[in-house]
């Protein structure tokens, strides 16, 4: 019998969204050369008892074995993932500031997921500069980019990232700690404990990010 490459669990909502699920399924699958004939039978197995008896019930009348995969993995994600509306996912987005303690590379994830859902389009990058800028915390940042000449969503990351380092670096030289950075240089991601490393590394970091 042939060794399987990896395992893939039975889902589980509380751990994982449905899409993410099926994206690492499907590479499971592939990495396994399970055929197009044997995917439905390879999906209802590992599923789980749970997922297998919702999708029952979504499908009913109709027998999972006998349907499609595309018309089974559709029936769960249309379940898990409804069509959001369009408006209420703005109006989140728009909400959203910079958090007390937030650092700003978390803050540009959290934009950008929220974004996911917002269907901006070809103004993608127009939204998330704009909202960024409006939302930090940092009046000195928010001077400094709004006296950019043709400000992108990405040199605006930059700024304020290098901005962030800059004040932590100034913070330890100077023995101070300033209440309203200490959380988010705290919790940022180890890049910004190492220390300032120049123009290249912040803009390999936030390529992470863009």
């Amino acid at each position: 019998m042939a060794m399987h490459v990896g395992r893939v669990e039975e889902y589980n909502e509380s751990k994982e969204d449905f899409e993410s699920y099926l994206e690492r399924l499907e590479q499971w699958m592939l990495a396994n050369d399970v055929s197009d004939e044997k995917k439905v039978c390879t999906f209802l197995s590992v599923i789980g008892a749970d997922t297998y008896r919702l999708l029952k019930n979504l499908v009913s009348p109709r027998v999972p074995s006998t349907m499609g995969y595309a018309a089974l993995t559709g029936a769960l994600s249309a379940h898990y993932k409804p069509t959001p509306v369009v408006i209420a996912e703005r109006f989140r987005f728009q909400k959203r500031n910079q958090k007390e303690g937030e650092a700003v590379s978390d803050y540009v994830v959290a934009l950008r997921q929220l974004s996911a859902t917002c269907d901006f389009g070809q103004y993608l990058d127009e939204a998330l500069r704009d909202r960024f800028v409006s939302g930090l915390r940092s009046d000195a940042v928010q001077r400094k980019l709004l006296s950019e000449k043709d400000l992108t969503f990405p040199r605006a990351c930059e700024i304020s990232v290098s901005m962030e380092l800059a004040s932590k670096n100034t913070m330890e030289f100077s023995g101070r700690q300033d209440p309203h950075h200490v959380n988010a240089l705290t919790n940022a991601p180890n890049f910004f404990n190492k220390g300032w490393k120049g123009q290249n590394s912040c803009r390999c970091f936030i390529a992470m990010f863009l």
